[in-house]
């Protein structure tokens, strides 16, 4: 009887198929930066300016960072003009905000800065010339165009508001899961993991409602950073936070935004404290 032939070991999986694509790699989390890219296990999808069907694969000795700069420009405006608060015109210079940069526009006009912060988080009507990620804001009707529109955008101003009757810790994680901006099971380490950025970890159990001032305003700040939008809109923040407290926002916002493709514009007036900051552009309205 001829003797049965032995069973093969199985064989290892191949070295290229048991290794990671560059472009996999470069979005695994807590390798790319705060910015997760892609549809989580829940199917929601990641808020992100990183569009993989525009990003080409980077190559093993391409850094993340550099896919932004193949992407559109996070905002534009052309041709575009805005009344100051004694009813006068101002024409606006055309400005481009590029993934991965830090824009300052100032004006003594408090209107001019009001009205550019609405413009800039697509709640102005006048967006003629008006572009954020590439496209036109959704038109009307278009109900999960025009919010997956707003998730992308983070607009910290002094109307800011947070839920009652809840703690910071909250009301982060409450805003992540409404928005659905993160998947359910990363929720609580994420808003935790923002906190720890702008040193707000003591105040994670403080109410809301006991927030005031310059604290509230780093508080709002923290809200927009847990979502991870693809543009951060600052109106006047030196006036809230003072010169210090700006510091430690403007630095945590570069260092963990801006590297992924974020762009950021600050809106503030002229005498404030804003020189040497590393902006990309500074345009001053006379």
């Amino acid at each position: 009887m001829p003797k049965p032939t032995p069973k093969k070991p199985d064989q290892p999986a191949s070295k290229a198929a048991s290794q990671p694509t560059a472009l996999a790699a470069a979005l695994a989390p807590h390798e790319t930066g705060p910015h997760e890219t892609g549809v989580s296990e829940s199917g929601v999808n990641e808020a992100s300016p990183i569009d993989l069907q525009k990003a080409a694969d980077p190559g093993p000795d391409r850094a993340f960072k550099d896919m932004a700069k193949d992407l559109p420009p996070v905002f534009t405006w052309l041709n575009l003009t805005a009344l100051t608060s004694d009813s006068k015109t101002v024409d606006l210079p055309d400005l481009e905000i590029k993934p991965g940069q830090a824009i300052l526009i100032q004006s003594q006009d408090d209107q001019i800065l009001s009205y550019l912060a609405l413009l800039a988080s697509g709640q102005s009507p006048t967006q003629r010339e008006t572009t954020w990620f590439g496209q036109k804001k959704p038109p009307l009707g278009a109900f999960q165009e025009t919010l997956n529109f707003y998730r992308r955008i983070a607009l910290v101003s002094r109307e800011c508001r947070f839920l009652a009757n809840v703690t910071l810790l909250e009301s982060l994680c409450f805003e992540l899961e409404y928005n659905q901006d993160c998947a359910p099971a990363k929720v609580m380490a994420r808003a935790l993991e923002t906190l720890e950025w702008l040193g707000l970890t003591p105040l994670a159990n403080l109410a809301t409602d006991q927030l005031t001032g310059p604290t509230k305003y780093v508080s709002h700040m923290a809200a927009a950073i847990s979502r991870r939008p693809g543009l951060y809109v600052l109106d006047r923040p030196v006036t809230l936070l003072g010169p210090l407290l700006f510091d430690k926002v403007f630095e945590t916002l570069k260092d963990k935004a801006l590297p992924s493709g974020a762009g950021l514009l600050i809106l503030g007036h002229q005498n404030s404290p804003y020189q040497n900051r590393g902006f990309d552009r500074v345009i001053a309205l006379n």
